[in-house]
């Protein structure tokens, strides 16, 4: 294929509260990758906290988001080469139906050694064509034209990691209630789901049970503040679970949208 056909158009600008906005091309990068190979929704904003923290502010690198990756079924790595084998070599990984991330020099920035990361996801016989997160928008250059800009002499692929379908157990408790677990596919360790949590779980239940399937729990839930409100939040195989503890309301985000609770 030479094109990702419907590749998502991220926008790294869209999460106003989102206080490192203007520097997350990479994390919005990546979760448009993810986007792509999996069908679920991502956030960039999300995946940057993850990775660096909510306060940080300043440029990140895709190497921080490898192992977030890996726990979404990812494949996210680095090829060193010269320019124009790697514009190529671009070229070739989306031939693979493989997303591609790389580095040129920042076009929004007027600042010395700016940097700035776009996806590759479209090619033809001569040109190039990527996904900016700045601009939420696609850019189409020559070939020659990329090779110029690309900088640090690598670019990131991604692909879909190959998946062992494991079916989930269902098993009752005390209450004679059915509860969810699978085993978790980094550490193999089981990851249940919990009424008592703040994510309403038993809900999670209801949909399954009745076919609207969010899928597994990928990670255990954690704590996010932002502006002062803490988030309880958990990353499932098709969605992921947003619990404001200020309102009690939560927000399943899905590749279909969103709903709240």
């Amino acid at each position: 294929m030479n094109e990702l056909s419907n590749f998502p158009m991220l926008s790294q600008l869209a999460d106003l509260e989102e206080v490192n906005r203007y520097y997350d091309c990479v994390p919005t990068a990546i979760a448009a990758g993810m986007m792509f190979l999996t069908g679920r929704q991502y956030h960039g904003a999300t995946l940057k906290d993850l990775a660096y923290g909510v306060g940080y502010q300043g440029g990140t690198a895709a190497s921080a988001y490898v192992e977030y990756c890996a726990t979404q079924d990812v494949d996210l790595w680095a090829i060193d080469g010269a320019e124009v084998g790697l514009v190529n070599q671009a070229c070739q990984e989306i031939y693979q139906g493989h997303p591609c991330l790389f580095t040129e020099p920042d076009p929004y920035s007027s600042a010395a050694g700016m940097t700035h990361v776009v996806i590759a996801y479209k090619f033809d016989a001569t040109t190039l064509t990527v996904m900016d997160p700045f601009i939420a928008a696609p850019i189409k250059r020559p070939r020659r034209q990329w090779a110029q800009l690309l900088l640090f002499n690598e670019v990131w692929p991604m692909k879909r990691k190959e998946i062992i379908q494991v079916s989930p157990t269902l098993t009752a408790n005390d209450d004679d209630k059915q509860v969810w677990s699978i085993a978790n596919d980094k550490a193999g360790n089981a990851i249940p789901l919990i009424d008592s949590h703040g994510i309403p779980q038993s809900w999670l239940q209801a949909r399954w049970r009745r076919g609207q399937n969010f899928g597994y729990p990928a990670e255990q839930e954690h704590a996010i503040t932002r502006n002062g409100v803490k988030f309880i939040e958990q990353q499932f195989s098709a969605a992921r679970a947003s619990y404001n503890t200020a309102t009690g309301k939560t927000v399943w985000w899905f590749p279909g949208g969103s709903v709240e609770i």
